[in-house]
């Protein structure tokens, strides 16, 4: 972790010195800093997200789920997933992703006895 924070901090201050910070922050060095931090931090997790997106549709997830006509269970987009049931253990991580990068919506189905939900997949339509 030390050696990210320091090419991070090197990084964020090359941003700095090069260019003028865009923010609102105006000449206050330390809220520049943080800004151009979250700057870097925004283009990283854009790079997870599109890299989800061509995952989920390599994997054909838009049209299985899209095809079942209701939302989906986790187990059942597992089951019709074309690949090694050794590797489905993260499915659920590539959903929560694309759940929060607006590709699909969780839907409730029902509450188990232990109050736990039961979720769905759907593909998100306006």
């Amino acid at each position: 972790m030390g050696v990210h924070y320091i090419y991070d901090f090197k990084f964020s201050k090359l941003i700095l010195k090069n260019q003028r910070c865009h923010c609102k922050m105006g000449s206050n060095p330390k809220k520049c800093y943080v800004h151009s931090q979250a700057h870097i931090w925004n283009h990283i997790f854009s790079f997870v997200n599109s890299m989800s997106l061509k995952c989920a549709i390599e994997l054909q997830i838009p049209d299985i789920i899209d095809g079942h006509g209701a939302p989906m269970l986790l187990s059942e987009l597992v089951e019709a997933l074309p690949i090694n049931k050794e590797r489905t253990t993260f499915i659920y991580r590539l959903m929560r992703i694309l759940v929060h990068s607006g590709f699909f919506v969780k839907r409730s189905l029902s509450t188990t006895t232990d109050n736990d939900e039961v979720i769905g997949y759907k593909v998100f339509h306006e």
